[in-house]
């Protein structure tokens, strides 16, 4: 049975989101707030930084597989794929 999944802000991510990405799904770990500086002349933006591990699906040498994860980060501008529940 595919799964339902909703797009969402990157800087929504929590910990246990499984996120469709690349062909894969992944299951975030951790995810921390962070203050970006893009431009220095702004006021600092909030940047999600969320670590994913990889579940299952497709494989990309040298970026995520079985053996290495992936870091999800945006700003709320950035968007992703979650899984919900049924």
């Amino acid at each position: 049975m595919k799964a339902t999944t909703k797009s969402i802000s990157t800087v929504d991510l929590s910990i246990g989101n499984i996120v469709h990405f690349h062909g894969a799904r992944f299951e975030i770990y951790s995810a921390m707030m962070v203050a970006g500086h893009a431009d220095r002349r702004q006021p600092a933006e909030q940047v999600m930084v969320a670590m994913g591990k990889w579940l299952d699906g497709d494989e990309v040498t040298g970026y995520f597989g079985r053996t290495k994860d992936w870091n999800f980060q945006g700003n709320k501008n950035a968007r992703v794929n979650i899984e919900v529940a049924a």
